[in-house]
């Protein structure tokens, strides 16, 4: 497996979802400008700097199309505005050098933004690049030189005026920072350039790194294993073809509208797995109830008289999130619906949120889960308090041992509507592999825990109650075969993989 697995918000065209090549870490704010008498740069250099900066951007605009053109034009008014650089003026007279005064003064203005929320919050992430790139030129740094090896340059933000300037080796980008409704995400799609934003953990991805990123369901792997690549270099290399059927429905594993776009596109026929979390996730609050409201009318309008099954905010190790007290024991301690149930305003607001925006497009079928239940009591608890919405099914993910022996399946599938397996977890948790060492698809194809999942859909087909499986090895051809003989009802997995895995289950 790979050596870690990152979510974020993908974001790319359908046709240029998917690239592998080596990491290109962006060092923010690394220019420092001398303050030393003789060195430091004064007003008029830095005001030249502005004026010179605006020039270019408002070239790049000239050169740009469709909506990159508004986005590049609207940073070259910013660069010329007063107040901005009065501001700079007033932090050099105090004694600050010329780069501290640009990045202090873009900062604050980043900052108004914020404060604003919504829109213009996505709006203050343009402003970094745009300081950091006027710091460069007045540095006189000289660009990065071409490269023919391709890359995909990791970075904590990237403006448009970034994406505008970036070399031609480039493939694609990581950011720790931003989202779908970005200038950059705009200019990215724009630019058919693959993408995953709002990566928490991004951090660790060092230079040299190799890297698969699949902007198409917005998972990044950090130094993947030889079989996820071929998996994944396989699918790139087979076309769409919808006339094809296949013995049971091939759903799409998403975290964003966008990425349902390109589900669509992949020939996806519903929503297997909806990670609600990402819209949670890098926040020191929880969304409002009108934000989620928003996010997820957007997908459900995507698939109007399709399936999407939503899981509920999922929780692990490596996304922690600070509104949250943790809850749960053992090895599952902070994880799953545990610490949902611990935190009732959370997971109450959730399921508002997601009841109205199904009001709004009732031609989509909407499915909802809770994420890691442990024990049968657990899924008691979740379906008492989610009864009350009018969703069209409720169920749980399996994901633990504990909850997939025979006198527990039994008795669980008398209370949900479905099931859906989280192979990856599943196959860690039977195997008591750390995660250091679990590799996901071979791992998968373990015996004990192919008997695992065959013991929990055969309780589900004696119960008459779907039960789908969304792990990463859904997507891996063979062992698909052998689910579906097993009897699973559905088969999620990234919309990248779809294509391929189309033709090879075709019957």
């Amino acid at each position: 497996m790979s050596e870690r697995v990152l979510v974020g918000t993908g974001v790319a065209s359908a046709d240029d979802g998917v690239v592998i090549a080596k990491a290109r870490v962006k060092i923010p704010g690394s220019i420092v400008l001398s303050n030393q008498p003789g060195e430091r740069f004064n007003l008029l250099d830095v005001k030249v700097a502005l004026q010179q900066m605006r020039e270019q951007i408002e070239i790049e605009a000239f050169d740009s199309h469709g909506e990159s053109v508004e986005i590049l034009r609207a940073m070259a008014i910013m660069l010329s505005d007063k107040e901005l650089f009065e501001e700079i003026k007033a932090r050099m007279i105090e004694g600050s050098d010329a780069a501290t005064a640009i990045r202090g003064s873009f900062a604050k203005f980043a900052r108004k933004l914020a404060d604003l929320g919504g829109y213009f919050a996505e709006r203050s992430n343009d402003l970094t690049g745009i300081a950091e790139r006027t710091i460069s030129h007045l540095a006189n740094e000289p660009a990065d030189e071409a490269e023919d090896e391709k890359k995909i340059l990791i970075a904590e933000s990237l403006s448009p005026v970034d994406l505008s300037n970036l070399p031609e080796n480039i493939a694609g980008f990581i950011t720790q920072q931003g989202g779908v409704s970005s200038h950059t995400a705009v200019m990215a799609r724009a630019n058919k350039l693959p993408a995953v934003m709002g990566v928490v953990g991004s951090g660790v991805i060092k230079d040299g790194d190799t890297i698969l990123l699949d902007a198409t369901s917005g998972q990044v792997f950090i130094n993947p294993s030889q079989d996820e690549m071929a998996n994944y270099r396989a699918a790139i290399a087979t076309e769409v073809d919808l006339s094809l059927e296949t013995p049971v429905p091939l759903l799409a594993n998403v975290g964003s509208a966008i990425e349902g776009g390109s589900a669509i596109k992949a020939g996806a026929s519903g929503v297997g797995l909806y990670r609600t979390e990402l819209l949670f996730l890098g926040r020191k609050d929880a969304p409002s109830f009108d934000e989620q409201v928003f996010e997820y009318s957007r997908l459900l309008a995507r698939f109007k008289n399709k399936l999407v099954i939503a899981r509920l905010l999922d929780l692990d190790f490596d996304k922690p999130l600070p509104f949250l007290k943790p809850a749960g024991s053992g090895d599952y301690f902070g994880r799953g619906l545990a610490t949902l149930m611990a935190n009732p305003e959370v997971i109450e607001t959730q399921m508002q949120a997601l009841a109205r925006a199904s009001s709004y497009y009732p031609e989509t079928e909407l499915w909802v889960m809770a994420p890691m239940v442990v024990t049968l009591s657990e899924a008691e608890q979740f379906l008492e308090m989610a009864k009350q919405y009018d969703f069209d099914k409720l169920g749980v993910m399996v994901e633990v041992p504990e909850l997939a022996t025979p006198q527990v399946l039994s008795e669980l599938f008398k209370i949900v509507d479905f099931v859906s397996i989280g192979t990856n977890d599943l196959a860690q948790y039977v195997l008591k592999r750390p995660r250091s060492t679990f590799r996901s698809l071979s791992d998968a194809k373990h015996p004990e825990v192919i008997s695992t999942v065959a013991s929990i859909i055969e309780a589900g087909i004696t119960a008459g109650k779907p039960v789908s499986l969304c792990g990463e090895i859904a997507g891996e051809p063979e062992a698909a075969k052998w689910f579906i003989d097993l009897g699973a009802s559905s088969l999620s997995a990234s919309g990248a993989l779809l294509p391929a895995l189309r033709q090879k289950l075709a019957v």
